[in-house]
């Protein structure tokens, strides 16, 4: 795990690597992560989450999250756990398949990107 600072924005990237294990379960980081009150990007690519905790919401300033490459099975809990991050606009979650993105989309209207592709929609957001 190391906090960095990117274009002046706290960002802390979680990584595995030959001496950390992989996350399996994120629950277990929360308490760690709250006390990063001023947290705005999260990058958890390539780990083992196969579900989120039912809350995020000590993330309060998390406007950016990076969960690729994690084996969810089933995007509405995940979806359901991402609506708790009040200040979420940018999600990168892959792989992702159209209904997945319907889905993700129609669950987090305050997104401007999924997956580096910008969610508005004229005939949404009027």
């Amino acid at each position: 795990m190391s906090a960095l600072h990117k274009s002046g924005q706290p960002v802390l990237t979680v990584t595995h690597g030959s001496v950390c294990r992989k996350i399996k379960d994120l629950a277990l980081l929360l308490p760690v992560l709250g006390k990063f009150v001023y947290l705005e990007e999260l990058e958890l690519a390539d780990n083992e989450l196969a579900v989120l905790p039912g809350s995020l919401s000590v993330l309060k300033s998390l406007s950016s999250l990076t969960l690729s490459g994690n084996p969810f099975s089933d995007l509405k809990p995940v979806a359901d756990s991402l609506r708790t991050l009040p200040a979420l606009r940018r999600l990168t979650i892959l792989p992702c398949g159209p209904s997945d993105l319907a889905l993700l989309s129609a669950a987090l209207p305050g997104l401007d990107q999924l997956n580096d592709q910008s969610t508005f929609c004229a005939t949404t957001r009027v």
